[in-house]
C-alpha cells in the first residue's frame, strides 16, 4: 500500500541548512548506490584489481539488483566490465552514457572516464544529464591514484512513475590509501576532499529549486 510522506527540501550549508520548501509527496520509490569495483584486474602486466569481481562475477550484481527491484541505482568506477553488467538489467532499466574502458588503447593521463553511471527503472524519465569533473583532486601515481581518472559527478534530472520530480546527484570523492591513513599522510587527501564537497554543495545550491535532492556514490568523510 502506498503511504503519503512529507520531503523537507533543503540543503547543507556548512554548519547548517538552508530550508527551501515543504512538499508533500504521494509517491514511493527506492534508491541504491554502489561501488561495482569495475576496475580491471591487470594493467600493463601488473595485478591492480585481483579481488575485484570482473567479468566473470559482474553478472551476479546484475542478478542481484534485479531481485531487489531497486527504482534507482547509482554505481561508481563502472569502468571496464559495464558490457556485463548492463544486458541483464536492459529490460527493466535505462541508463546513461558509459565513458570508456581503461585499457591502452588510450595513452593520455588521466583516462578521461569518469566510471559513474545511474540506471532508472522503465516508466521514470531521465529529462537531462550533465557530468561535472572535479575542480580539484590529489595522488596521481600515489595516494590511491585518484587522478588517473576524471573524477567527479553527475546529476540527474528525473520524473517518477506517479509524476513526482527529483534531482540526482551522483559523485566518486577521492580516496585515501590505507598506509598514509595509517601513518597520518593522508592530509592532502582530506583537504581535496573536502574542496569537493564544497564544489557540490554550490552546484546544488545553484540549481536547487522546490523539487527534492537525492546525493548519492561513493562518498568518503572527510
Amino acid at each position: 500500500m502506498m503511504r503519503k510522506f512529507f520531503l523537507i527540501v533543503a540543503a547543507a550549508v556548512m554548519g547548517g541548512i538552508l530550508p527551501i520548501q515543504a512538499q508533500e509527496q504521494a509517491e514511493e520509490f527506492t534508491v541504491a548506490t554502489l561501488n561495482v569495483d569495475g576496475l580491471p584486474d591487470s594493467f600493463l602486466g601488473i595485478s591492480i584489481n585481483p579481488h575485484g569481481p570482473g567479468d566473470k562475477y559482474t553478472p551476479e550484481i546484475a542478478d542481484y539488483l534485479l531481485q531487489k527491484d531497486y527504482d534507482l541505482v547509482g554505481f561508481q568506477e563502472n569502468f571496464n566490465y559495464y558490457d556485463r553488467l548492463f544486458p541483464p538489467l536492459e529490460a527493466s532499466y535505462q541508463h546513461d552514457e558509459c565513458k570508456g574502458k581503461i585499457s591502452l588503447s588510450h595513452f593520455a593521463l588521466p583516462f578521461p572516464y569518469d566510471g559513474i553511471n545511474l540506471i532508472w527503472h522503465n516508466g521514470i524519465e531521465g529529462e537531462h544529464m550533465q557530468s561535472v569533473r572535479w575542480d580539484d583532486s590529489y595522488g596521481l601515481y600515489n595516494h590511491a591514484n585518484d587522478e588517473l581518472t576524471k573524477k567527479g559527478f553527475r546529476r540527474y534530472d528525473l520524473t517518477l512513475v506517479g509524476g513526482s520530480k527529483v534531482v540526482v546527484y551522483n559523485g566518486h570523492w577521492d580516496a585515501s590509501d590505507d598506509d598514509d591513513e595509517a601513518e597520518g599522510k593522508d592530509g592532502p587527501d582530506r583537504r581535496v576532499r573536502l574542496k569537493q564537497w564544497i564544489q557540490l554543495r554550490d552546484t546544488i545550491l545553484n540549481h536547487l529549486d522546490e523539487r527534492p535532492v537525492i546525493v548519492m556514490g561513493d562518498v568518503i568523510a572527510i
